[in-house]
């Protein structure tokens, strides 16, 4: 991978954000020369030098949100908390999503400092939503393996069970 840009700026805001800027901070591609700042408490992030400077020239600054774990629901708090406040200012923000209930691999990518995980590694919501031919055919081979190993095995399945 050849030597990232420097975004300049960075705001990093949300839960966990000094950790992610941390691990940020220290990863091997991490371009020289960029500014951190992250944000965890709202309050305090409005009050803050760069705040007020980023209102100013809103292209000062990558603002980038992270997006909570909707099982959280302090996070998800703070998350919209911010969210509000930046569309609020006309702010511009990118809402970054966790990768396997991580952020850092996810901030990484969208500063061009890791490369993005290929389109068949990335989770779909249902198989409804794939539309993809080998990958059906694949689910179904599975399936088809996992009801012979269960016949094989001695496991009838309901069915075979109520009929006899």
């Amino acid at each position: 991978m050849s030597a990232p840009a420097a975004p300049g700026r960075v705001l990093l805001l949300g839960q966990g954000a000094l950790q992610v800027a941390r691990e940020c901070r220290q990863h091997p591609n991490a371009a020289p020369g960029t500014t951190w700042e992250a944000h965890e408490d709202l309050m305090a992030c409005q009050a803050s030098r760069n705040w007020t400077d980023w209102r100013r020239a809103p292209g000062s600054a990558r603002g980038l949100l992270l997006a909570a774990d909707a099982r959280d629901a302090q996070a998800s708090a703070t998350e919209d908390a911010f969210r509000l406040a930046l569309s609020g200012a006309g702010l511009p923000h990118q809402v970054i999503y966790p990768q396997a209930g991580r952020h850092t691999p996810a901030v990484l990518q969208a500063l061009g400092w890791a490369p993005a995980p290929s389109p068949m590694r990335r989770l779909r919501r249902s198989c409804a939503d794939c539309l993809d031919a080998a990958c059906e055919h694949r689910l179904f081979q599975d399936l088809l393996a996992q009801r012979a190993e269960r016949v094989t095995a001695g496991d009838r399945t309901p069915e075979a069970a109520a009929a006899g």
